[in-house]
């Protein structure tokens, strides 16, 4: 499992390692070179012509102490500002110091030559406007020269919040971010801009991240070592009981998908509910499923509302939506489901559809708000469109 950020909650993150525990910025900058110095050096040959463009930030001042440190490690290192930025923070100057004093020279325009590696270190998490000006044309120009290249915590442009591109963005081949994982890397299209991302600790405490009550994380494959590890004494039924609405004549693959699933994930119990003219597909698929199903006979319709009650009263929790299509026999599932499960629920692909036509009336709305057996719902951008009311460019926006 990794924390996932977004750019408020890094910089409070940031504030509150600096302010509250102690641990000096100059400090954290200073271990952030050190973390991106030992990520380049293993991924690039000692003797290669590196470039880093800075400006007058935090970020620029990474991009000092990395040039510095690089340098001591025997690579061809050119390091550039901007300087736009009229003042610089007290952590940059810090780092300018150093390169004073050992005769290190800052370059202020875009040099001729090219390098084999640029590094952009020109805006970090905190920016929130438009790259224009002197600033979009360097960010132009490296993105058209040949060489690898890499952003130092974010590549400036993209916002860490939305991954939005704001107005232009850095195209790293390698994002080397700091202390945690930033939204804005993960979305799109800054995860486009971002391409490989590296994340390095930098020591900022765990104490930090829970003061400032972040929540956003990403389970990975060796989290499943957290699943409950199953007893020789168990049995099936242990493990839970699972009913799966799904699949409709003609889409029998998305109840054998969802079937599989289930049991890959460690249910004990599959039961389908399908159309009766899956039966077959199902049983040569997913032999091991319980085959339950409905008619598509309008006559049948009480007789498939009570074969549903009987399984949800079986069932330890229940799926729907997966090519169960939008009829209205579909529509009378759901509804019973709504109003008589009182169990933990994941609704899906056509489920969610079927939700959404019934939250146009207001008896939909309640039994929806109402439900108290738990619910997950799994929308992509249309999906979520229909629920919502919005329009898929503003849930584009607002994504988090």
């Amino acid at each position: 499992m990794r924390y996932v950020l977004t750019r408020e909650e890094m910089q409070k993150v940031d504030a509150f390692t600096i302010e509250q525990i102690g641990i000096p910025g100059i400090v954290l900058m200073e271990r952030a070179a050190l973390a991106m110095k030992e990520e380049i050096c293993h991924r690039i040959p000692t003797g290669q012509r590196i470039l880093i463009v800075t400006e007058k930030g935090n970020n620029g001042g990474d991009g000092l102490a990395l040039g510095r440190l690089l340098l001591d490690e025997r690579y061809d290192v050119d390091i550039m500002e901007i300087g736009e930025i009229s003042r610089a923070s007290d952590s940059y100057q810090i780092q300018r110091n150093i390169l004073e004093s050992l005769a290190i020279p800052i370059l202020t325009d875009m040099p001729e030559r090219e390098y084999d590696v640029y590094i952009d270190a020109i805006f970090g998490v905190g920016l929130t406007r438009d790259i224009e000006g002197r600033h979009a044309q360097i960010i132009q120009e490296l993105n058209h020269r040949k060489g690898y290249r890499i952003a130092l915590d974010m590549p400036s442009g993209v916002d860490a919040a939305t991954g939005h591109i704001l107005g232009v963005g850095f195209q790293a081949d390698l994002t080397i971010t700091v202390g945690y994982e930033k939204i804005g890397l993960l979305l799109y299209p800054g995860a486009s801009y971002a391409k490989e991302v590296v994340v390095k600790d930098i020591g900022f405490p765990e104490m930090a991240r829970k003061a400032i009550g972040s929540t956003g994380m990403i389970y990975e494959k060796k989290d499943l070592c957290r699943l409950p590890q199953r007893k020789p004494w168990s049995n099936k039924g242990t493990y839970g009981k699972v009913l799966l609405i799904a699949g409709s004549v003609g889409m029998a693959g998305a109840a054998v998908l969802g079937a599989r699933a289930a049991y890959r994930s460690g249910c004990g119990l599959v039961k389908v509910f399908t159309p009766e003219r899956n039966r077959e597909i199902l049983h040569n698929q997913v032999p091991e499923a319980i085959i339950t199903t409905w008619s598509e006979d309008p006559d049948e319709t009480n007789w498939n509302l009570e074969t549903l009650s009987a399984a949800i009263d079986w069932a330890s929790v229940i799926g729907i939506g997966p090519g169960v299509g939008l009829s209205s026999m579909s529509r009378r599932f759901l509804m019973r489901i709504l109003q008589t499960a009182h169990k933990p629920l994941v609704i899906d692909a056509d489920g969610l559809n079927l939700l959404s036509e019934l939250m146009k009336n207001d008896r939909g709305r309640q039994l929806f708000s109402e439900y108290d057996g738990g619910m997950i719902l799994t929308p992509h951008l249309m999906e979520m469109s229909r629920l919502s009311r919005l329009t898929v460019p503003q849930i584009q926006d607002d994504l988090t």
